[in-house]
């Protein structure tokens, strides 16, 4: 959570917001419902703070300097131990970080004009060249043997295609869907098709995308600016204090976001409680299958949809303004979705006992211990050590 904060604080500092109104928009990245969703669960997957790194990396424009070696050292500096900490983290994160990683460099290459063969001398499109490929070369190597190093090749590949894909895929209303876990909002239909009971409770687990109530009311009042033509993407139309983002410079990181939350909807659509399926060519679906989970695959653009809501309600309003509104969201987003939280908190807060009381109960593990040196335990049924 410290992370999540640090990270937030980061990339809401590239709009230039007071010190007040940045910290009410990091509480609403700390209390975003899908991190504490995975306390007690699945602690590798709490770290979403590597998916607003590589966020806060992408509009932070490390570009490749044309004339320079420096900034290639410094993309690498930036992003090498984010993907290595990735890697050791879960491989859902890492791909994800790949993936902003793959669409900084995009970016980079493209706004640089370092590739682009009419319009740059044979130099620097030489240099945009060599850059290039040293750090694909550079980073892919290094990502390669940090999984290496971390046993992920122990692993057989056919082991790792289990034929799931679209059984833990999102559903289209998915963000806007608070399964439980707010006091104003109801609860949305999903279908369950053709899969089993118990794959379905998968499925309703992976599915919990909610974005929190604040988090929410942010988001249209963002999307009302833009139908309205209040907030367009130049630098005539918004505070020369909040003008360090440059919009339209990082067109791969949307496609990638896009990618991701299509990669994520899967093969078998839902929009509520209607849905629809299509068939994927069998080497694609396998390739697929590996992330099981598909759903998670919207966690980067859950965060690029809020990101995107601060920016652009902090954009047209005066400060006091923005200071309102997102003090609301805050205190909205921790009061509503506290329906959620406050029981994990409860759950993680229970004093530890002084002896905690085995389930090796029976005599014969008495007499075990006395003759065996080392004993292994596999609990594959709670009756079974009774």
């Amino acid at each position: 959570f410290i992370l999540q904060g640090f990270f937030a604080w980061r990339l809401v500092s590239l709009l230039a917001l007071p010190t007040v109104s940045s910290l009410l928009a990091v509480i609403i990245f700390v209390f975003s419902p899908v991190l504490f969703w995975r306390v007690g669960m699945h602690a590798a997957l709490v770290a979403h703070w590597v998916i607003l790194a590589g966020l806060y990396l992408n509009f932070k424009s490390l570009g490749l300097s044309p004339s320079s070696s420096s900034s290639l050292l410094r993309r690498l500096y930036c992003w090498m131990p984010l993907l290595i900490a990735s890697c050791l983290i879960h491989f859902y994160l890492l791909t994800m970080v790949l993936g902003l990683w793959i669409a900084s460099l995009l970016d980079s290459i493209r706004n640089n004009r370092l590739l682009i063969v009419k319009q740059a001398p044979r130099d620097q499109i030489k240099h945009g060249l060599t850059s290039f490929l040293s750090e694909a070369a550079i980073i892919f190597s290094l990502t390669i043997f940090t999984m290496w190093m971390a046993g992920y090749f122990v692993v057989s590949s056919s082991a790792t295609t289990t034929l799931s894909y679209g059984i833990s895929r999102m559903n289209l209303l998915a963000p806007f869907d608070p399964h439980s876990w707010s006091y104003m909002l109801p609860n949305l239909p999903d279908v369950q098709g053709n899969i089993s009971d118990v794959d379905m409770t998968a499925r309703s687990y992976e599915n919990f995308m909610f974005l929190g109530l604040g988090a929410l009311i942010l988001m249209i009042l963002a999307f009302a600016l833009c139908l309205k033509g209040a907030w367009q993407l130049n630098q005539q139309t918004v505070h020369p204090a909040r003008a360090q983002i440059q919009w339209r410079e990082h067109v791969a990181l949307y496609a990638v976001l896009m990618i991701f939350t299509a990669f994520a909807a899967s093969n078998q659509l839902a929009l509520g409680a209607w849905s629809w399926s299509f068939d994927l060519p069998q080497l694609l679906y396998q390739l697929a299958s590996m992330y099981r989970a598909s759903s998670r695959f919207f966690w980067p653009a859950f965060y690029g949809l809020i990101f995107f809501s601060i920016a652009s309600v902090s954009a047209r309003w005066p400060t006091k303004s923005t200071m309102i509104i997102l003090g609301a969201c805050a205190l909205l987003q921790i009061v509503d979705t506290s329906r959620g939280w406050l029981g994990i908190r409860v759950l993680t807060m229970r004093p530890l006992k002084a002896n905690l009381a085995s389930e090796l109960r029976d005599p014969f593990w008495d007499a075990a211990a006395s003759h065996y040196s080392k004993i292994v335990r596999i609990p594959v049924d709670p009756q079974w050590v009774k």
